[in-house]
């Protein structure tokens, strides 16, 4: 039996029992590996590979166990996985393949260039990478606003000097509404009878004129309530109930006596333009380190520009000065794109950004949110007019696309 002892139950060669070295080996190798884990940042990315393929597995710390991704998690993971690695790399290493090398200080050094101001910049743009020749994208021109007079006659006399530009890709929701405000009007026969007297009265030329056309008037009211005497009557009897503190108007009367009402020679009339609204949703996952702080100058530059200025300024902060305004562009490549709509010189009205992109909190090592949602609203300065589309040539030429 003590032979037998020696072998399992599949008749293999039992392993020999752990000597003590081994046994404390094992316990220190324990020990230290949850000591590393207790002082494992969390969300760490590890990589491992299972099976004969060695297929890569993404695993997340969440503190406590190390999950693996599956679906559309793996993704994210390996997002998350590549900014780790770019944060353990050097500071040269870590830079954009499309960044030329930094030319080496002359000689004589020059001289320092005039500091911009705070809120000037050139170009921040998302992705940061270099724009292809034909790649499409929308563009953000910031200007200071500017007033020439009590009215605007065109849009471009608001803008003033350039601030900088933003470059983000075009959103998947993108479109355009135009509106025309028009509204119903009502004019009876008294109404239009009592406006064709009055103005021929207001426009008597002399003391002649004016009292003929003023006796005219009176025989013609006359001769109009002879010949509607019934509604003369419904009229005082409305009027005189009225004054009892009822509210019955002559219309009612008339529609309670006979079934009849004033012809109100209903007609819709245009009422004036209308300004257009547009909304933008942006959607950031910074891929590294660079990329990430340029997604939080773009979100400051938004925030930034759409203040008013003015605080504390002049006259102890009492009077504020509009915010900055935005020219907004469809791109293709370097040229406007040939189809997409137009847009008047745009105020930026609200903005609302989600740091939860994913609806889960996930940061990088740095603290930047994995996933980022943007959302912006402008409402263009001043509305579009008839004569704004008699651009025919550039319109035939392609170059204006829809118009705005």
């Amino acid at each position: 039996m003590a032979e037998n002892s020696k072998y399992d139950s599949r008749g293999r060669l039992k392993p020999p029992p752990p000597t003590p070295e081994q046994l404390a080996a094992r316990k220190k190798a324990e020990a230290d590996r949850a000591a590393a884990n207790a002082a494992r940042p969390i969300n760490t990315i590890q990589v491992t590979t299972r099976g004969r393929n060695e297929t890569k597995v993404y695993q997340r710390w969440d503190g406590k166990q190390w999950l693996t991704a599956t679906g559309p998690e793996v993704d994210k993971y390996r997002s998350l996985y590549a900014n780790q690695q770019d944060a353990n790399k050097k500071p040269s290493e870590n830079t954009l393949p499309s960044q030329p090398p930094k030319p080496k200080p002359p000689a004589v050094p020059p001289r320092p260039a005039k500091e911009r101001k705070k809120e000037e910049f050139t170009q921040l743009r998302y992705p940061k990478d270099a724009i292809k020749e034909g790649q499409d994208f929308i563009k953000f021109d910031i200007h200071t606003y500017k007033r020439g007079g009590l009215v605007t006659r065109e849009d471009t006399e608001l803008k003033d000097k350039l601030i900088g530009t933003i470059i983000l890709p075009i959103p998947s929701q993108i479109g355009d509404t135009n509106t025309a405000n028009f509204g119903s009007s009502n004019m009876n026969f008294m109404e239009e009878f009592g406006l064709n007297q009055a103005s021929s009265i207001i426009g008597s030329s002399n003391v002649g004129d004016f009292v003929k056309n003023t006796l005219s008037a009176a025989q013609g009211a006359v001769e109009l309530g002879a010949a509607n005497s019934q509604m003369v009557k419904q009229y005082f009897a409305a009027q005189a109930v009225n004054s009892l503190g009822s509210n019955i108007t002559l219309d009612q009367l008339l529609a309670r006596s006979g079934g009849q009402v004033l012809n109100p020679n209903m007609e819709l009339l245009f009422n004036g333009p209308g300004l257009r609204q547009f909304k933008f949703t942006f959607k950031f996952t910074p891929r590294y380190k660079e990329e990430g702080i340029e997604v939080k100058k773009i979100i400051k530059a938004f925030k930034r520009n759409m203040a008013p200025k003015g605080s504390g300024g002049n006259f102890g902060g009492n009077f504020l000065s509009t915010p900055n305004i935005f020219q907004i562009n469809y791109m293709e490549g370097s040229n406007e794109h040939p189809f997409l709509n137009k847009f008047k010189l745009c105020a930026l009205t609200n903005m609302s950004v989600n740091y939860t992109g994913d609806g889960v909190h996930a940061t990088y090592v740095d603290g930047t949110p994995i996933s980022m949602q943007m959302d912006l609203s402008f409402s263009e300065l001043t509305p579009i007019y008839n004569e704004d589309y008699n651009e025919i040539e550039k319109f035939e030429k392609g170059h204006l696309g829809v118009g705005y």
